[in-house]
């Protein structure tokens, strides 16, 4: 898109060098309004509605579009910089929704968290929302405070289930030093799309 210049007499304004105004009429003066070419109306809608497509549609021209809203061009802004409440929640657990607008529709997600194992060395981890499409990559990290620190745990996940993982993951904990199951704190960390 580029700044359109308004139409002008060269004969009042000399060449057209971008310096001339739009102007509004004023009869009093005998001064007529700047003629508005198409471009200058349809030049801006269409940047406008190409945002909105490609980022609350799928891409395709008017995808996105809805004519009783008329907040979607901030709504897009918002979710290019992240500022979506729906994308985001910061608590414990917690997630963060990457939109990747390169490819329309998939979203890339990160979920992390504490809980808990049980006596057993056992636990499920429930994930504030679901994977859409597939869990990537899982961390885990022992919490268990109150151990002296030549206690080490370890917790992993148990199993990958590809129809439940999208939901949920099974954790163990054990020690090593004595090759015990027993429960523990942990911290994780999930990513997918």
């Amino acid at each position: 898109m580029e700044f359109r210049h308004p139409p002008h007499d060269p004969a009042v304004y000399g060449p057209g060098d971008g310096s001339v105004p739009w102007q509004n009429a004023d009869p009093s003066i005998g001064q007529n309004g700047s003629r508005i070419p198409a471009e200058a109306l349809s030049d801006p809608q269409s940047e406008i509605v190409h945002v909105i497509d490609q980022v609350l549609g799928d891409g395709s021209a008017g995808s996105g579009q809805n004519a009783a809203d008329l907040t979607q061009l901030f709504q897009a802004f918002k979710l290019m910089a992240g500022l979506d409440p729906s994308l985001y929640d910061l608590s414990d657990p917690g997630y963060l929704i990457l939109p990747l607008t390169h490819d329309h529709g998939t979203k890339f997600i990160l979920q992390w968290g504490k809980s808990t194992t049980d006596t057993n060395g056992d636990g499920t981890v429930i994930f504030p929302i679901a994977f859409p499409n597939e869990r990537l990559f899982h961390l885990t990290t022992d919490n268990a405070s109150t151990d002296s620190g030549t206690v080490v745990h370890v917790v992993a996940v148990r199993e990958v289930d590809t129809v439940t993982d999208r939901s949920q993951m099974t954790v163990y904990s054990w020690r090593p030093q004595n090759n015990s199951e027993n429960g523990t704190g942990y911290f994780y960390l999930v990513g997918g799309y």
